[in-house]
């Protein structure tokens, strides 16, 4: 590969006539071929925080669901004590159908938190089945996954990760109960969005070279060429 006079130029970036520790992150970037300030990603997010949703049946009135939002509220339990108020408890076989508000695309998990604990008729779920539809009438299934036995207290998830992306609004997680009880902690749906990130992340993430490989770069870089033992090349200054 071959630096450009505007790429050589570009990667004396304070102009001192030498390549220096910052210059060499732009070479990098350029033996990379990231050397563009910003590229556009999928990211996994969760896109279901704070949204509304109805389960049937209800959390019980001893185990509440307070203002029917702690399932979307982001706040993940770190205690295992049923009784703690992040839990909601639900009496058999449960459905959450949460609405996330318009039709999103590239959806592409889908989660539940749930308590594990084999106390006062309480174990973990068995399942979790997914359903997706833009209606409420007609659903289509997603996956399912089943889920392991009590070994010991904890606050564990299920996910379900289709095979491909889906777009939908609303969005079901059909809960098969392992006993009598239920208690979920969270139910989480996520998309891949476009973002835009800045490529040097890439570039750090990528170089795999060591400080003595640096310092020969760096040095063969002052004269005009940098070697990039990663990819085998030499770049040289034109």
């Amino acid at each position: 590969a071959t630096l450009t006079s505007a790429q050589q130029s570009r990667a004396d970036v304070n102009e001192d006539g030498k390549i220096s520790a910052v210059d060499y992150i732009i070479i990098k970037r350029i033996a990379l071929g990231t050397l563009e300030s910003s590229v556009s990603k999928l990211v996994r997010e969760a896109v279901s925080y704070g949204k509304t949703y109805t389960a049937s049946p209800s959390a019980s009135a001893t185990y509440p669901d307070t203002g029917v939002s702690e399932l979307t509220d982001a706040s993940v339990s770190s205690g295992t004590t049923y009784t703690n108020a992040s839990f909601s408890g639900y009496e058999g076989n449960t459905d959450v159908v949460v609405n996330l508000g318009s039709k999103i695309s590239n959806l592409s998990a889908f989660e539940l938190s749930y308590l594990s604990v084999d106390i006062d008729g309480i174990l973990p779920p068995e399942s979790l089945t997914v359903y997706g539809s833009n209606n409420k009438s007609t659903w289509s299934k997603l996956g399912t996954v089943s889920i392991p036995s009590y070994t010991s207290d904890a606050v564990l998830s299920a996910t379900v990760v289709p095979a491909s992306y889906s777009t939908y609004q609303y969005i079901k997680f059909s809960i098969i109960a392992g006993a009598h009880w239920l208690f979920i902690d969270e139910v989480i749906v996520y998309a891949d969005v476009p973002v835009t990130v800045d490529n040097s992340e890439d570039a750090y993430t990528a170089d795999t070279l060591t400080n003595t490989y640096r310092k020969q770069q760096l040095a063969s870089a002052a004269s005009g060429t940098a070697y990039d033992p990663s990819r085998g090349e030499t770049l040289v200054s034109s």
